[in-house]
């Protein structure tokens, strides 16, 4: 199967805060988008190929030209001269065997990031603002696998990310690999119980260096009133093995 398409988008955006229209934070989007996929049906296996461009744009308070405190150490601000964002993204996948796989390859045009700049020379005052950054492009490699054995319902998800990321002579390229081991268990029709873990490699994503962690949560589910009324008990980080850190 081959299909194929464009969008034309006109958006007119009109922003008031108290009755009072904000002329920085209005904006007139117009812009063609294509998509195209090539789809394959097989006895065993599913593979598709897409191609989109998307467009993100900024939300009214990202516009906003007026400065917001935070806390004693930070302010935040928009910035209404922002750009939207485009996306055009290439995306293989496949399914076969109760195994789905997808691979993305995508180019940000004029992206948006908040960034941090000390407040008028203040080395103790950071501010916080959306600026467009320059175009870079990012990859990422997914796998997901989930099979029902009696009782034990296991999901095991994998991901490689990887972006080309450069802002202010400082590269953001260091690829972050992350996996995930599901367990739940119908142990009755209204009672369930899981145990979860999660692992990261030290990477980056966008401006943020996240460090090397793993989580094992643990959670049980009990229903009541025909699934009316449900309850969760939920534990995490069980094994107080998880030190989330991350720079940026």
């Amino acid at each position: 199967n081959v299909s194929a398409g464009v969008r034309y988008e006109h958006l007119v955006y009109n922003y008031y805060e108290y009755d009072v229209k904000d002329d920085d934070a209005c904006k007139i989007y117009d812009g063609f988008h294509p998509s195209a996929a090539i789809q394959y049906d097989g006895e065993n296996v599913q593979i598709e190929f897409t191609y989109r461009n998307i467009i993100t744009r900024p939300n009214f308070s990202a516009l906003s030209s007026s400065i917001s405190y935070v806390n004693p150490y930070c302010y935040e601000g928009g910035n209404p001269y922002l750009k939207p964002q485009y996306t055009n993204r290439f995306s293989i996948s496949a399914m076969f065997s109760g195994v789905s796989i997808v691979a993305d390859y995508n180019r940000q045009q004029s992206p948006f990031e908040l960034t941090t700049t000390m407040l008028n020379g203040n080395d103790s005052i950071f501010y916080a603002q959306w600026k467009n950054v320059l175009d870079y492009d990012y990859f990422l490699i997914a796998a997901s696998y989930h099979k029902k054995i009696g009782l034990w319902s296991p999901t095991i998800d994998i991901q490689w990310y990887k972006q080309n990321l450069e802002y202010n002579g400082v590269k953001h390229s260091k690829p972050i690999f992350e996996a995930s081991f599901e367990n739940k268990f119908n142990v009755t029709d209204k009672l369930y119980a899981g145990c979860d873990f999660t692992y990261n490699t030290k990477g980056d994503r966008y401006f943020c260096l996240y460090s090397e962690d793993w989580e094992c949560d643990m959670y049980v589910i009990k229903t009541f009133l025909d699934g009316a009324l449900t309850t969760k008990f939920q534990v995490d980080n069980v094994l107080n093995s998880s030190k989330y850190k991350r720079n940026g």
